[in-house]
């Protein structure tokens, strides 16, 4: 029973080992295959090296939006000068809908300011 399993483990995992071979056309463009390339292409077979496994413990990354306190404050006071900026409304007094609704995201930023 063991030998089938370990037989069929192996043979599951046989393709997983493949050659890749890359060629260079005339124009300079790069192309991957799993096929042999013909004899126009520069180029060959590539070795392909499997990537390691991760070792250790890693440390969990810090959410994109996290930042110093000075970051804060200056994201905060540029949202505020755009917003300050926009405010006004247009002077033919026709309604934009790209204006307001920048206004509104810019809104919502200031909420998360102090």
């Amino acid at each position: 029973m063991r030998t089938l399993a370990l037989t069929v483990l192996l043979v599951a995992c046989a393709p997983a080992h493949a050659q890749m071979y890359k060629c260079v056309d005339e124009r300079g463009v790069t192309h991957y295959s799993d096929k042999p390339l013909p004899p126009t292409c520069k180029g060959g077979a590539v070795k392909i090296r499997g990537t390691p496994p991760a070792t250790g413990t890693s440390k969990p990354s810090a959410p994109a939006a996290a930042g110093t306190t000075a970051d804060l404050n200056r994201r905060c006071a540029r949202t505020m000068q755009e917003y300050t900026r926009m405010q006004p409304g247009r002077r033919d007094g026709k309604v934009d809908e790209n204006r307001d609704e920048r206004l509104e995201e810019l809104r919502e930023q200031l909420r998360g300011c102090s």
